[in-house]
């Protein structure tokens, strides 16, 4: 992966994590579920689950997860 686009998808992907945590923050500080909202999704910020979001990082605007499962094929094949 090239530098330039290394850091897009470090930075974008940061952005990502940090917007949804601070969203998911504010809904449970709303109903009282405080240690819930502090910790929710921290394993996000591990090396192990970091990186392959930032090499798989979608634009904010999709799961970095989808990008890296195999796609299933859905429905029937027609007979030979």
């Amino acid at each position: 992966m090239k530098p330039g686009k290394f850091f897009h998808n470090f930075f974008g992907h940061l952005h990502t994590i940090n917007t949804h945590k601070l969203e998911v923050m504010k809904n449970c500080f709303r109903v009282g579920l405080y240690k819930q909202g502090l910790l929710h999704d921290l394993s996000k910020y591990s090396f192990s689950e970091f990186i392959p979001g930032v090499k798989y990082y979608q634009d904010g605007n999709r799961s970095p997860n989808n990008a890296r499962r195999p796609r299933a094929r859905l429905g029937f094949s027609s007979p030979a």
